[in-house]
């Protein structure tokens, strides 16, 4: 997704946009599933220097990793960007002491750029992915498939007819037995 830098005027530009997801290529971790994602931006604009936040979100069809169940949930991840663009016979290489300032800053990526355009694709995709929890679960307490019988523990009983007990846990098991 590309963003003309020539069309924000100083001062804040607010901007909505819907992708396709396909467009962003950020649905290459498997078991998910989305068809269009929403971007909201927030261009500042200073001069030459271009501070722009957004987040992008979407529904996403996940599949539980414990029951393999499909399920949905909406993703939401923001990110923070400082775009400089390049003065005509500007070194590259050359930093100045606000970009020094903010580079160490934790959460901003500061990118000097001398085009008229640029391609947040990477910036949204990172956002995107990194919202995505590790573990996807249905529910906090899905209780996922047994490893015996394969039966949906979320759905019906277990059919195992024998429950495996630590050899150590055996007096526990007798001590109950005699209370009972």
């Amino acid at each position: 997704m590309k963003i003309d830098l020539r069309t924000f005027h100083e001062g804040d530009t607010p901007l909505e946009i819907s992708v396709k997801t396909a467009d962003l290529n950020f649905l290459e971790v498997d078991g998910i599933q989305a068809d269009r994602a929403h971007v909201k931006l927030l261009v500042h604009r200073d001069d030459n220097i271009y501070r722009v936040s957004g987040t992008i979100t979407s529904i996403c069809t996940f599949t539980c990793n414990r029951c393999l169940k499909e399920f949905d949930r909406e993703i939401c991840g923001g990110f923070e960007l400082v775009i400089r663009a390049l003065r005509e016979n500007e070194s590259p290489v050359k930093i100045t002491e606000e970009e020094d300032i903010l580079d160490q800053q934790d959460d901003i990526n500061i990118v000097r750029y001398d085009q008229n355009q640029y391609n947040l694709t990477e910036s949204l995709r990172d956002a995107f992915l990194l919202a995505i929890s590790y573990k996807n679960l249905c529910s906090d307490n899905c209780r996922g498939i047994c490893s015996g019988c394969g039966v949906h523990l979320n759905e019906e009983e277990c059919r195992c007819k024998s429950k495996l007990v630590d050899s150590r846990l055996k007096v526990l098991e007798k001590l109950k037995k005699s209370i009972n």
